[in-house]
């Protein structure tokens, strides 16, 4: 059991580590889920995004984009998502 955490562990600080070593990293959906964030928050956007689901990623990205700022924080939930 100790070997499934110590794996698990390892990938999250491996993701981690590479996401936060590129500058402006929004991985392959960023920009639609920080749309998607504004939306849920009732500030104004683009229009660019598409609707989704009301938990998914609006209102658990906020935390940490509020937190972290939008590039450190994204990066963090991406890693953890």
């Amino acid at each position: 059991m100790k070997l499934i955490w110590a794996i698990i562990a390892a990938g999250f600080c491996l993701r981690l580590g590479l996401t936060l070593a590129h500058n402006g990293f929004l991985g392959v959906d960023g920009g639609a889920y920080f749309l998607n964030m504004l939306d849920v928050l009732g500030q104004e956007h683009t229009e660019q995004g598409f609707p989704r689901p009301l938990l998914a990623p609006g209102w658990t990205l906020f935390p940490f984009a509020e937190l972290f700022g939008w590039d450190i924080g994204y990066k963090i939930w991406a890693s953890v998502a």
